[in-house]
């Protein structure tokens, strides 16, 4: 019922969740579909780390390092937020609804962390995409 659709493939959440949670510096993770203008919903994960004081954008960049040597590039978290704890009933299970609920009441989740550019040479993130017709910035990651 969590399956995420983004830009018309179906990416199942437990599959990224279960690759996550092996890093060693993760102790509980959440893989949610949130908004996407350009693809409908795009994969974030909510991470709980063991000590959250490593919390950070180089956190950010070796979760997703992380994650390209077993999953495929759609399945790469484009968002990975951290959080002190997952919220979970007494019986342990992931409150994942109100997770997703919060990402799409915010009507859109932040940029990608990660820098974006056009396949193409000549485009600029600021320009369209001459030969696509929309935003360069949104067609592949650097």
């Amino acid at each position: 019922s969590f399956m995420i659709i983004s830009g018309g493939v179906n990416i199942y959440p437990q599959e990224i969740e279960n690759h996550l949670v092996t890093h060693p510096d993760v102790m509980d993770v959440a893989v949610i579909g949130g908004p996407d203008p350009e693809m409908g919903e795009m994969v974030i994960a909510i991470v709980q780390l063991k000590d959250i004081s490593k919390a950070g954008p180089d956190m950010v960049s070796e979760l997703s390092r992380f994650a390209r040597e077993k999953l495929s590039g759609v399945k790469i978290p484009r968002q990975i937020d951290f959080i002190d704890e997952l919220p979970r009933a007494a019986t342990g299970k992931l409150y994942k609804r109100s997770l997703r609920d919060k990402y799409w009441q915010e009507g859109e989740a932040r940029q990608p962390s990660a820098s974006l550019a056009c396949i193409y040479p000549r485009c600029s993130p600021a320009d369209i995409c001459r030969r696509r017709k929309r935003p360069s910035f949104l067609m592949l990651k650097r």
